[in-house]
């Protein structure tokens, strides 16, 4: 496969990023954001960090060879998950998320229905895969090391390698394939993953009982 390798220059919410073809007559537009300025990043690695020493890694950590092969994740995950934490910073930036997904997509008023947080490591990778039925899936990087791999997006029969630095926003619809080369680096490589679905037409009124 051909990489198209892209500058990193990231555009408004009405222009995409890139557009990337995965079938003959579709095509995906890919967003890129940078939300340093907008959301504490250091804090939100910690909030992961506490997250990541709370769970069983026996039972939540693919490092295991057994585990490695059942998983499209071949890296440290949590469990899919819903927003139910009290943490003002991871939920600032859900408000965040939700912000810049309805200026891309107007339409529709969305609601984030799952998330999860990935910690890549040396050699660490995610193969192909999609999102599912999510209509929108989001991927956002508090802390991102020197050399580490960027998110790799199929196009046609070729693919468009997106860098990522800390504070890196990717939008892009929930169908749209892609996957991670294994990580080179030495540090951090850490990932917030979120499904979002429609929820109803953003012109649509609530139903008031009279």
């Amino acid at each position: 496969m051909k990489n198209q390798l892209l500058s990193l220059k990231e555009k408004t919410e009405a222009q995409p990023y890139a557009v990337v073809r995965q079938t003959r007559t579709k095509t995906f537009p890919i967003y890129h954001f940078n939300l340093q300025s907008e959301v504490d990043c250091p804090k939100i690695v910690r909030f992961i960090e506490e997250q990541k020493s709370s769970l069983d890694d026996n039972k939540k950590n693919p490092s295991e060879n057994f585990w490695r092969l059942l998983e499209v994740i071949k890296a440290w995950h949590s469990d899919y998950m819903y927003n139910t934490y009290k943490n003002s910073e991871f939920n600032n930036l859900c408000d965040i998320v939700i912000n810049k997904v309805q200026k891309i997509f107007p339409d529709y008023l969305y609601i984030i229905d799952h998330h999860w947080f990935v910690c890549y490591n040396n050699k660490d990778e995610a193969t192909v895969h999609s999102h599912g039925n999510a209509d929108v899936a989001i991927v956002f990087y508090p802390e991102v090391a020197p050399n580490s791999s960027p998110l790799s997006i199929i196009n046609d029969d070729s693919y468009i390698d997106v860098p990522i630095t800390t504070g890196s926003l990717l939008v892009f619809p929930g169908e749209v394939l892609h996957y991670v080369k294994p990580s080179l680096h030495e540090g951090k490589r850490i990932a917030i993953s979120m499904n979002l679905h429609k929820s109803m037409k953003a012109h649509t009124k609530p139903f008031l009982k009279r």
